[in-house]
């Protein structure tokens, strides 16, 4: 009788060995299979995304094309004349300003005259601001 009580253990145990080397390779051919298909999704991924990225990059170049053609002096030129009335002013028309005093002229010579650099920037501002707009 402690013969075979002792095989059953015997037979048990090899059972419960037996099983869980077979869960430890069902569980090792499952991750393995499971890396493969993230691998493959991945790669499936990776290609969708390559074909946004050309397909965003065609539309870019399309787009600083179109920019370019609407930004043309040329363009520019003809909406200013036709929509605008505006020409290329005459000669007579032309008005240069000359200052008569002898000193530097620029940013050197408004320092010298104890003038600061945000005063400069806000005269030469304004004088751009007047130009430009005497011009249209």
């Amino acid at each position: 009788m402690q013969g075979s009580r002792v095989d059953r253990k015997i037979s048990v145990r090899r059972v419960w060995i037996v099983l869980g080397l077979l869960a430890l390779v069902f569980g090792v051919v499952f991750l393995r299979v499971w890396q493969e298909m993230q691998i493959v999704q991945l790669g499936y991924r990776v290609n969708q995304l390559n074909e946004e990225r050309q397909r965003l990059l065609n539309r870019q170049r399309i787009l600083l094309s179109r920019r370019n053609a609407l930004a043309s002096l040329e363009r520019v030129e003809a909406i200013a004349g036709q929509k605008l009335g505006m020409r290329v002013p005459e000669r007579e028309q032309v008005v240069f300003l000359v200052d008569p005093s002898p000193r530097r002229s620029g940013l050197a010579g408004w320092l010298a005259s104890g003038g600061t650099l945000a005063r400069w920037v806000e005269a030469v501002t304004r004088g751009w601001r007047a130009h430009h707009q005497g011009s249209i």
